[in-house]
């Protein structure tokens, strides 16, 4: 059994079927390492902070920790804090001429919602951009990304971003981004 709990006193459990015997001491490495990796730690960060792990094992033990690594991270997905909210993609079809490749690939990328967290999962109050080979996953080498965090400094709530080519207009996005998080950010912090 796994049991995530968050700092904000969620609680998640889930059952996992592992497919041979583990020793006692298996099972109490494993928890160390994943308590090392994500204490202190936003759930958004969480495919990140525990992908070094599976490494540490032998080929015959790691498709056990990856059923539970994948198991830890969909319920970092599922905490009802780190919700995604995808708008706009088919915007991405009319400026299909501007991508290098196909759009096959980014749109497959931002299905993936631990590719979409760990893209706005760093986000901070000030606009973070990525150009190109920028981009932490291959399939989005051929667009662009600007973010920002909105929240206060001290609790960030959320993130919020824009995905495009790499030939966007980047003082304009930039700028949107910014006044929709702050909007956002005030709306939720005030009710204004």
């Amino acid at each position: 059994m796994i049991v995530l709990i968050t700092d904000a006193g969620g609680i998640e459990q889930r059952v996992v079927e592992l497919t041979q015997d583990v020793s006692e001491n298996f099972l109490h490495t494993l928890r160390t390492q994943f308590n090392s990796a994500m204490m202190g730690h936003r759930l958004p960060e969480v495919a990140d902070r525990i992908s070094g792990i599976l490494e540490s094992y032998s080929l015959r033990e790691r498709k056990d920790v990856a059923i539970v690594m994948s198991s830890v991270i969909e319920m970092a997905m599922d905490r009802h804090e780190e919700k995604i909210v995808l708008a706009g993609t088919a915007n991405l079809a009319r400026f299909q001429e501007d991508f290098s490749t196909t759009m096959h690939p980014v749109l497959e990328a931002l299905e993936e919602q631990v590719v979409l967290l760990k893209l706005l999962g760093d986000a901070s109050q000030s606009v973070k951009v990525r150009i190109g080979n920028e981009q932490s996953d291959k399939n989005l080498r051929t667009t662009s990304l600007i973010a920002v965090g909105y929240g206060s400094e001290d609790v960030p709530l959320g993130a919020l971003g824009v995905i495009g080519p790499t030939r966007m207009d980047y003082a304009g996005s930039m700028a949107a981004v910014s006044a929709v998080a702050r909007y956002v950010g005030r709306f939720i912090n005030e009710g204004v």
